[in-house]
């Protein structure tokens, strides 16, 4: 992991979980910068004709990689997507516009718009329990 780590549960709720794997909720969460080739074409125009200097200020924290305690489900898929994703807190914290990709069986990737800048944030996680 190369940026800044937030842990989401102890022990106790991680074990909880564990024991349950229809269950499922946010491990930890880890915020890292988007690289000049994750921008699309405008902000990649914008990020081309801002001084070297000013340029950071575009890929800062925008992206939220978030691990699961336990493997996603196809259940727990379905219910991932921007609609249900909601940011809260920061500074102008903003949950339009982000996009989801699932990287891994427990890891999913949301990236923020970029006017959307971290600072304690909270991610309100969907409900990821399966549909009786």
């Amino acid at each position: 992991m190369s940026g800044t780590v937030f842990l989401c549960c102890d022990d106790r709720r991680r074990a909880a979980l564990q024991e349950t794997p229809a269950l499922n909720g946010i491990d930890f969460i880890e915020v890292t910068d988007l690289l000049p080739l994750d921008l699309d074409p405008i902000e990649s125009a914008l990020f081309a004709s801002l001084p070297v200097a000013e340029r950071d200020r575009l890929l800062w924290q925008r992206r939220l990689t978030v691990f699961f305690v336990n493997p996603l489900t196809a259940t727990h898929l379905a219910a991932i997507t921007p609609a249900t994703i909601k940011i809260v807190g920061g500074e102008r914290a903003d949950s339009r516009n982000i996009s989801v990709t699932i990287l891994s069986k427990t890891a999913t990737s949301i990236t923020l718009p970029s006017m959307t800048f971290w600072s304690p944030r909270a991610l309100a996680e969907p409900t990821l329990t399966p549909s009786v």
